[in-house]
């Protein structure tokens, strides 16, 4: 269950979400954010999308594999 408020949490996020503010918000330990964010790592490898890790924050993003594809939809997306 705290994975998926996590993962819910992250894909409405508009900026990275430090480990600090998901435990908040989960009402869960550091330690517990923690754990559920490196299984959420390890479920999303070979995956459309990953979880990023910037200093103490984390973000979805789509798979660097997938980028030239993404960036062929978004340009096709804001041109028409």
């Amino acid at each position: 269950m705290l994975k998926s408020k996590i993962e819910s949490l992250l894909f409405a996020a508009t900026h990275p979400l430090s480990l600090k503010k998901l435990a908040l918000l989960t009402k869960s330990s550091v330690a517990e954010a923690k754990q559920a964010i490196e299984e959420l790592i390890k479920d999303y490898q070979q995956r459309g999308i990953c979880l990023l890790k910037n200093g103490q924050s984390y973000q979805l993003a789509t798979s660097p594999d997938n980028s030239k594809l993404v960036q062929d939809f978004l340009k096709e997306e804001i041109t028409g």
